[in-house]
């Protein structure tokens, strides 16, 4: 693929630091002294309870790095998934060369995932999104999509991102196909579904905005 690989990738961009709650900070520092005195075994742990810590606030691209190095030490499908899903939240939040940069370092965590293990559909699909977003791999984006889809054509969240892939190259009848559904797999309430909702809305009242016009 086109991404570097994990570890080389460059200075993140520069970002306001994240306000965090007194007793998370508190806690943060602690953690972070901890660390300097902890080898092995005992320094993942405190890594692993850094970063959850920093993703249960919020702070995805605090906790991400964190995550990443625990990766390098653990080597497994699931460590590096972590990491890549903590990239892609806080590139979610993001735009221009900041949603950019992040969506390939979730690129490029999620490629050592799936290299350990391609059965999780799951990662797969978040792996196509981060193809979408990283600037290098538009057209990987649809082939990873293609094949979860190919293995499990009822998976949500795959045929949502199809579904917005083909609205981006103007297919807009094969879009609203997929966003559709989205609709039949999915109950009231699910993210997904009300994010297939939105783009449904947002294709007809460009469909009638032309008919109009």
């Amino acid at each position: 693929t086109g991404t570097a690989p994990a570890g080389a990738a460059a200075p993140p961009p520069a970002e306001a630091a994240p306000e965090l709650p007194a007793e998370v900070e508190a806690r943060a520092a602690a953690l972070e002294a901890e660390l300097a005195a902890a080898t092995g075994d005992e320094r993942l742990a405190k890594q692993e309870d850094l970063a959850g810590l920093y993703a249960r606030s919020g702070a995805f691209a605090l906790a991400a790095p964190i995550q990443q190095e625990v990766a390098e030490v653990r080597q497994t499908a699931l460590a590096w998934a972590d990491a890549g899903s903590l990239y892609l939240a806080h590139m979610l939040r993001t735009q221009g060369e900041t949603r950019t940069f992040y969506a390939q370092r979730a690129a490029e965590n999620y490629e050592r995932s799936v290299a350990l293990d391609d059965t999780d559909l799951d990662v797969r699909t978040d792996l196509a999104t981060a193809y979408l977003n990283d600037g290098l791999n538009p057209m990987q984006a649809v082939e990873t999509v293609k094949e979860v889809l190919g293995e499990d054509p009822e998976h949500v969240r795959a045929n949502f991102n199809f579904g917005l892939m083909l609205a981006q190259i103007s297919r807009t009848d094969q879009a609203q196909e997929r966003f559709e559904k989205v609709l039949t797999l999915t109950e009231a309430g699910d993210p997904v579904r009300e994010r297939a909702e939105q783009e449904l809305a947002r294709l007809q009242a460009a469909a009638s905005g032309t008919a109009n016009g």
